[in-house]
């Protein structure tokens, strides 16, 4: 019997491995990449608004029929891109379901996540409104996190895909 356990739990295992693709890096999201500088990031989205004088943002992109704002920032010293910020525009009542979705097209792109949280559903809604929930993936490169996290006053959710630089700190 424990042989049989113990056998279909490595079976699990490996299919789990075998149908999603192990990516060994990331190095930005999309055609941007870290290191560009806020020229080359308006050549591709030319209409970007300036928040400060790090950040640029597209205000619609849409996902799967949600719309998203992206933010990209660059770091202070060389204004260069080091982390990419996908925020869904307003609040999601049906947020654990897309937090799932979005979870599971990140999965099939990027392979098995270091660290996921499910969200409990009971009856369509999640069972502890305040939770956040997060799903990480780690490359040498970059790290990836799909964060869902509740709005208290609008008793709904808001989402975020993070896609950030792995800085490297050098030894003073």
């Amino acid at each position: 019997m424990y042989k049989k356990i113990l056998m279909i739990l490595s079976l699990t295992i490996i299919l789990n491995f075998i149908s999603y693709p192990q990516v060994k890096d990331v190095k930005g999201w999309s055609n941007f990449y870290w290191g560009m500088n806020k020229l080359d990031v308006i050549k591709l989205y030319p209409n970007l608004k300036v928040e400060k004088s790090n950040t640029l943002v597209k205000e619609r992109f849409v996902i799967d029929n949600n719309n998203f704002e992206i933010i990209f920032l660059f770091d202070s010293l060389k204004y260069k891109l080091h982390q990419i910020i996908l925020r869904n525009i307003g609040h999601l009542s049906n947020g654990s379901i897309v937090y799932k979705l979005f979870r599971k097209k990140l999965i099939t792109k990027y392979g098995v996540p270091v660290l996921t949280e499910e969200p409990k559903i009971k009856v369509g809604v999640v069972k502890n409104l305040y939770e956040n929930f997060t799903t990480l993936w780690s490359f040498p490169s970059s790290t990836i996190e799909l964060q869902l996290f509740p709005d208290y006053p609008s008793r709904k959710f808001n989402l975020e895909i993070i896609y950030s630089e792995n800085i490297k700190s050098e030894k003073l």
